[in-house]
């Protein structure tokens, strides 16, 4: 939901926020990081079933405001963001063995710990989707020809 947008939208957020343990009002978006189309999430260790890492390549920023996008350093940066997954009112011991098959239940009653992240990541396909979207919605030309120039420099990373 996060790298295709979803969680731009007041509807999104709310959505999105059924997937984590604590529910949080929609953040105000003043950044999108846009990340390379090769991205994983992968468990933290060997032994732990409830820790993931999500990796991603940082392409760079969005500024929402002026619709600019600066690219990250010319060092390519790996970016990793850790989650914990926990069973819904309960606790993580019980969701490990909820997801090695050791007790019944169903993953539903699985969630992310903690609230939603404040910082969106969105593919550079999914970034020149919600750029479009903005052009159609303003009538300032500085704006417009900010986004035309940023999905220039996305195009690149499709």
């Amino acid at each position: 939901m996060d790298l295709e947008g979803m969680r731009l939208t007041p509807q999104g957020w709310t959505s999105a926020d059924s997937f984590f343990l604590k529910s949080s009002e929609p953040s105000p978006i003043t950044q999108i990081t846009v990340i390379g189309k090769n991205y994983a999430l992968r468990p933290a260790t060997r032994e732990s079933h409830m820790d993931f890492y999500f990796g991603f390549e940082e392409l760079g920023h969005i500024d929402i405001r002026s619709m600019r996008f600066t690219p990250s350093t010319g060092i390519e940066t790996r970016s990793f963001d850790k989650y914990s997954v926990v069973l819904k009112n309960t606790g993580q011991e019980q969701a490990r063995e909820r997801v090695a098959g050791e007790s019944d239940g169903t993953l539903s009653e699985l969630r992310i710990d903690g609230s939603q992240p404040t910082q969106v990541h969105l593919t550079a396909e999914a970034a020149m989707r919600y750029l479009v979207r903005m052009r159609r919605a303003t009538s300032d030309p500085i704006l417009r020809k900010n986004i035309d120039q940023t999905i220039k420099k996305l195009k690149p990373f499709q």
